[in-house]
């Protein structure tokens, strides 16, 4: 059996969010690794009229959303597993793909663990595949769940 040391889930916190920790924890549970949650909320609106304006503040309330249903989960998980390391991380960026790819870089996780929704045709051109991206340039394996709409 593949043994992983460092787990990385990205969550989107869409109603299939438990399924993919669920999945991290059975797999860092026989390997006994480490779960990193992560969560990325797009910066788009970083600069001066973040500091002032509306969006600005749209950006930080979904941040501090995002870090609130973070450490949800996390207590979960370290209510049920005392044992886990547990780590949980809300990234800024406005390219969700790459940000995912650094924080691997950065972290030497050696499993990624994500949903995909599967898209197709004009939905995956304008809306792309981020899960496909990963898969393509991770450089440790992706595990992807497909995420019924």
């Amino acid at each position: 059996m593949l043994q992983f040391q460092s787990i990385c889930c990205p969550l989107d916190f869409s109603e299939s969010t438990s399924s993919i920790y669920n999945l991290a924890i059975q797999l860092a549970v026989n390997s006994q690794a480490e779960i990193n949650l992560i969560s990325i909320v797009p910066a788009t609106y970083q600069g001066d009229i973040a500091e002032y304006g509306f969006l600005g503040r749209f950006v930080e309330e979904a941040y501090a959303q995002s870090e609130a249903d973070l450490k949800v989960v996390v207590d979960k998980i370290k209510a049920d597993y005392p044992f886990l390391i547990v780590h949980s991380k809300v990234l800024k960026n406005n390219f969700v793909a790459p940000a995912i790819l650094e924080y691997l870089q950065e972290n030497n996780i050696d499993l990624v663990i994500m949903g995909t929704h599967g898209r197709r045709g004009l939905e995956k051109i304008f809306m792309g595949s981020v899960a496909e991206e990963v898969l393509k340039k991770a450089t440790c394996p992706v595990l992807t769940l497909r995420i019924k709409a």
